[in-house]
């Protein structure tokens, strides 16, 4: 029989441990049900004591990082709704005459909204005054973008 140790459910139900390899040592190893080379030890170890998994704990700068990441995203859909060619490619009709410019600074003007609520509920955030959202719960209360309409 395999010695193993360190036995743990992970986030998509399989099970990491640490085998005794005949060759190699103690060497860390995920179990499935699917695997016929862990196949089997998977059955002993889920009919065991297998510690629970326990999804890791975000610290506050991690998920301030993914609001920002889920604003960034969002902006990016918007110069794309516009026709320019790619997220920043409207930048490029900003601060000189051309037919563009009124469209560009239209998305730049919204970007500016959104990043400036996006700052002050952050402040929120990072001062404890409101409770940090599911990534869609903030999605949901961007400002939501008004296509431009020309003069």
């Amino acid at each position: 029989m395999m010695e193993y140790i360190n036995q743990k459910y992970n986030e998509d139900g399989t099970i990491n441990c640490d085998i005794n390899h005949p060759d190699y040592g103690w060497i860390p190893t995920t179990l499935s049900p699917d695997d016929p080379e862990t196949s089997e030890l998977f059955a002993i170890l889920n009919a065991g004591t297998v510690a629970s998994y326990t999804p890791p704990v975000k610290t506050q700068e991690e998920l301030l990082k993914e609001l920002e990441d889920v604003v960034q995203s969002y902006l990016n859909t918007i110069p794309i709704q516009e026709n320019f060619l790619a997220p920043s490619n409207f930048t490029q009709y900003l601060g000189y005459p051309n037919e563009f410019r009124l469209k560009a600074e239209h998305v730049g003007a919204f970007f500016a909204t959104v990043w400036g609520y996006s700052n002050t509920e952050k402040d929120k955030l990072i001062a404890g005054t409101r409770t940090m959202p599911t990534q869609d719960e903030y999605l949901l209360e961007l400002p939501q973008y008004t296509p431009y309409q020309g003069v």
